[in-house]
Formats: C-alpha cells, sequence, structure tokens
C-alpha cells in the first residue's frame, strides 16, 4: 500500500516550526484570562516570555523527532499532527507540573498541543 505525502516545502516547514508553537503560551494566556485573572496586553508579552522557552525546548527535542516519524510512517495528516501535539503538550505541561513550575492547567496544555499541531499542519502543508 503505497501512501502519497505532502511535498516539503522547506521554508512553510521552518516556519510553521517557528509560528505554532506559539499558539500554547497564547492558550495559557487565554485560559488565564478567561479565569478571571484580569490579563491584559502586557501580560501576553510575559506569558510569551515564560513559556515560550520551554514550548520551544519541547519542540526541539519531541517536536521534531516526532514530525519525521509520522512523516516516514505516512501518518501525516491533520489529525495526526494535531493529536501528536497535544499529546506533547500533555506531557510537557505534565512534566512542568511534575516539577513544580507553575501551570495553569495540564488540559490546556494537552489542548493548546492540539491546536498548534494543527496550525503546524496548516502552515507546513496547508
Amino acid at each position: 500500500m503505497s501512501t502519497v505525502l505532502p511535498k516539503i516545502v522547506w521554508f512553510r516547514l521552518v516556519l510553521a516550526f517557528v509560528l505554532a508553537p506559539l499558539v500554547v503560551p497564547v492558550g495559557y494566556f487565554i485560559f488565564a484570562a478567561a479565569t478571571g485573572r484580569g490579563y491584559g496586553a502586557s501580560e501576553l508579552v510575559g506569558t510569551l516570555l515564560n513559556y515560550g522557552p520551554y514550548v520551544y525546548l519541547f519542540t526541539l527535542l519531541l517536536g521534531i523527532p516526532t514530525f519525521w516519524l509520522l512523516r516516514r510512517s505516512g501518518h501525516s495528516g491533520l489529525w495526526s499532527f494535531a493529536l501528536a501535539a497535544g499529546l506533547i503538550g500533555l506531557l510537557g505541561a505534565g512534566l512542568m507540573a511534575a516539577i513544580g513550575l507553575k501551570v495553569g492547567g495540564v488540559l490546556v496544555g494537552a489542548l493548546a498541543g492540539l491546536v498548534a499541531g494543527a496550525v503546524f499542519y496548516l502552515i507546513a502543508f496547508g
């Protein structure tokens, strides 16, 4: 059984790896604002600066290898990337909570990862 894989356009792939992870800190910002913490525009920058390094670290350590594994196995569809990124988000938020870093919610990390995976797919292959 042959699988047709989307062609890699390197510029779009790099852009996807740069932009899609930013969905996670924005997700935490939206969660904090929705739970009545009175967040404004200045807190958005703080949220990006606080969560950004961790998000990019997880992208580097888990996201890039997962991309190549999914690609190699022929599972390079929207849902594959979204579910894989959701699992990475769940793992990352769970790890951050376990070592004592303040995380707004592990479920928020998983949902934000899921959305980031979908955004990644849309940028890279959309």
